[in-house]
Formats: C-alpha cells, structure tokens, sequence
C-alpha cells in the first residue's frame, strides 16, 4: 500500500495522529487492528471483530497517511523552533494549553507541580523566547511523553511543529486534509480519528456528502485558540455527513484538552458522545483507546 494516500475502498477509515514518519500507512494499520478487535469484542461483538482485515472491503480497514507531509520541515535547520519565527505563537499556546492541562488534571503529582512551576516561571518572562523555552523544557519533563519515547525532548518537539505546522500553515493544512479526503469513498461506514488526525477528520466531513460516523480518540478539537478558533467551519458544529459522533479520551491524556466535546460542537440531529477511559501508562496511545468497549461499539453500531 502506497503511503501516499489510499483509494477510499474500505468501510472503516483510520487517520493516525502527530509523530507517525517513522511508520507506512500497512504498518499503522497492522497495529491498530487488533486493537480495534479488542474493541469490538469487548463490546460483544466478537463474530464481527473476526471478519475484519487490512485492505479495501466492506470489512477492511485502512490508513489515511498524511506523516510525509511534514518531511520538509524535519530538517535540523527546520527542527530548531527558535529558527522558525512564524510558528513561535501557535508552538507557545499549544506548550502553554498542554502545561494547564496537565496542572489541572493530571493523575501525577510531579506533572501537575513540573507544569504549575513552570507556568508561574514563564509568566514573569517578558521575552516570548524565554517563556517558550522555560514551558517547553518543563513539558519535555513530563511523564506524560515519556512511555515507549526514547528521546522525549525529540518527540516535543516534532508534535509541537507537526501541530503547529497543521494550524498556521495553510499548504500544510490542505495537504493533510487532501490525504484524509481520498481515503473516504463509498464503502465508507465509519472515521476512526486520533489527535491532530481528528482535527483533520472533523473539517474533511464538513466538505463531503457521504454519511459516516465519526470516532475521536484523544482529540485536541476543544483546543482553544491553536485548534477550535481556527476551525474553517464557524462556529464549530457537528458536519451535517456525521451520523454519530463519539468521543474517548483519559483524563491524563494532555493533547485532549477538552474531555467533554458536545458543548463546544452544536448539532442538529446528532450530538457528539464523549466517555472518559483509561489506558493505563500511556494515556494518548490510539491502540489502548481502540480497545474499550466504547470504541468497539461506536464502529459495530456503523458497520452493522
């Protein structure tokens, strides 16, 4: 399967979150499979779980890709924020909305106290360069981005650009949705989204007639200024192709800021569901939030 994109020929569509370049789209979609088994089962929807493959069908799933979009800016020169002046805001808010949300909520007690510090630190700064780079050491310190990350300093700082880059940078924006675009087609039942790949998601179903239901997992859609402001669809409202929209996302999970979407997207006919779940040591990993019951019975109910 070309990464560049798929054809759209499965009922359930996969689009993956921020930090995936190191992965195809066949190897993002082997991995979330059986995850979303799991799910299925643990909904009790265990003879529906096994007729699901990789591939085109009306029981295949595959992978939106959009990683390689970002490859140009993953140079060293690139890399270094410091060097990138247009995205110092959108990188400041996204550090500054991730540290209150960990001060705020986190089930870890030296996160909340790394965040609170570091908050009340960087406010007494006037440099915005100085603030930046007091906030993004403290998240570098958080355990949050630490499981299964060997260098987590590199992992902050690719999601904080692949993040930023997605809602200041136009060419950016319309690339990723371009990919998430081609991969929905008639067979379509349903969009499992996680992280930025829901953000995407979410405006791709404002442009399209075809119904689907929408599956967020761990969404940063609630961010205020970096996401929901920037929204191309004002006011935010649930797309008008969007059968059922449900919503998972843990408590310490800090890209999704918000927990509870419904009050944030107004919709006519179908009001976004959200259920708080745990998973466990990693709390933004899409494969532990496809397993839960949740999730299984948001893709039976659209497939059935």
């Amino acid at each position: 399967m070309s990464d560049e994109g798929v054809t759209g020929g499965s009922s359930v569509v996969l689009v993956h979150g921020i930090g995936e370049s190191g992965s195809t789209a066949q190897q993002l979609a082997q991995l979330w499979l059986p995850a979303l088994q799991t799910g299925l089962r643990a909904a009790g929807a265990g003879e529906l779980a096994d007729q699901f493959t990789v591939g085109p069908g009306s029981r295949g799933v595959q992978m939106a890709y959009y990683a390689d979009v970002f490859a140009p800016y993953e140079s060293a020169h690139a890399m270094a924020l410091a060097t990138d002046p247009d995205l110092t805001e959108p990188v400041a808010q996204l550090t500054q909305q991730w540290l209150e949300t960990a001060a705020e909520r986190s089930s870890n007690p030296d996160d909340r106290e790394t965040a609170e510090d570091a908050l009340a630190f960087g406010a007494t700064e006037e440099s915005l360069w100085d603030r930046l780079r007091i906030l993004s050491d403290a998240l570098n310190n958080l355990h949050f981005f630490r499981p299964g990350v060997v260098d987590a300093a590199s992992f902050v700082d690719h999601a904080l650009r692949e993040a930023a880059l997605y809602s200041a940078n136009a060419q950016v924006k319309t690339a990723v949705q371009q990919r998430v675009r081609a991969a929905i087609g008639p067979l379509t039942k349903v969009v499992v989204a996680h992280s930025l790949g829901s953000v995407a998601a979410y405006e791709v179903l404002h442009e399209i007639d075809q119904p689907v239901a929408l599956l967020t997992l761990g969404s940063p859609l609630g961010m205020s200024t970096v996401f929901y402001e920037r929204l191309t669809v004002q006011p935010p409202h649930v797309p008008a192709t969007v059968t059922a929209w449900t919503n998972l996302a843990d408590p310490d999970d800090l890209i999704a800021t918000r927990l509870d979407l419904a009050p944030y997207f107004a919709g006519t006919n179908v009001t976004c569901v959200s259920h708080q779940v745990d998973n466990g040591l990693d709390p933004h990993d899409p494969v532990g939030y496809l397993q839960h019951s949740e999730a299984g019975r948001a893709i039976a109910s659209s497939v059935s």
